[in-house]
């Protein structure tokens, strides 16, 4: 029996590694779009206008890059205070995105 060296398994465990790490980059840029896509849209359908104070801390406080590699759940408790997911109606955003 031939002995399979240690470089060829240690090769197999990394390619392993990086398919998975490609997966979950694509399945958080998913997540990710849709939360910020639903965080818009949600503000459309209950008020019927857009607050571009709203629109301007999404895109200015918080860009997509920091969303994708950031570890925190994509829940509106985590990337907004307490007053503004009152005064926004964000769990509604919640509700929807986490299904």
């Amino acid at each position: 029996m031939r002995k399979i060296p240690f470089s060829a398994i240690l090769f197999w465990f990394f390619l392993l590694f990086l398919v998975g790490l490609c997966y979950y980059a694509i399945y958080r840029n998913n997540k990710v779009f849709h939360y910020r896509n639903q965080l818009i849209v949600q503000r459309l359908f209950i008020d019927g206008d857009i607050h571009d104070e709203f629109i301007n801390k999404i895109e200015k406080r918080y860009t997509y890059n920091e969303m994708f590699f950031s570890f925190k759940p994509l829940e509106s408790k985590y990337w907004f205070t307490d007053e503004e997911v009152k005064k926004y109606r964000l769990d509604l955003v919640d509700e929807v995105c986490n299904k």
